[in-house]
Order: structure tokens, then sequence, then C-alpha cells
């Protein structure tokens, strides 16, 4: 299974990539919002773990984008408790 984090804490960003790879997974880590889109557009991954607030370009926008492009399906469980 091939997974994309897109997170720009890198303490987060490999402490998700350490229980991953527990699944086994292969974890690819993008830390700005241009680099996880262009990533989840190449169609490599099976699952994307994906921080709403990124620079450069948000997770709702990588979603929005997402959407119109693939067929991907998203949930999410948002740090802040609110749903989107």
């Amino acid at each position: 299974m091939n997974i994309l984090v897109v997170e720009d804490n890198p303490y987060i960003a490999e402490l998700l990539a350490i229980h991953l790879r527990d699944l086994p997974a292969t974890v690819s880590i993008r830390s700005q919002g241009w680099q996880g889109l262009d990533e989840a557009l190449s169609g490599r991954y099976d699952f994307m773990v994906l921080d709403l607030m990124l620079p450069g370009l948000s997770g709702m926008e990588i979603c929005r984008q997402l959407c119109w492009s693939t067929s991907m399906t998203f949930t999410a469980d948002p740090a802040n408790g609110n749903p989107f």
C-alpha cells in the first residue's frame, strides 16, 4: 500500500509515517500544499493523510482540486473538532 502524508510539521509527519509503516506501507511525506497536490495527482497512492492547514495551498483546496480531478474518496477528522 502506498500512502501520502501531507503535513508541514515534521514531527507529526514522521510520527504518522512510523505508525503507517507498521501496516506495512510505503509512506511518502510532503510538507507543502502544492507538493501534496502534485503527488496526489500522480495516481501512485492508495491513501492520503492530509493536514488542512498547509503553507502554499490549504488542505481544503487540495480536496477541492482532487474532487474535480480524480475519483479519490475523502474523509476527515479535523483536529479542531469542526467538520468542514
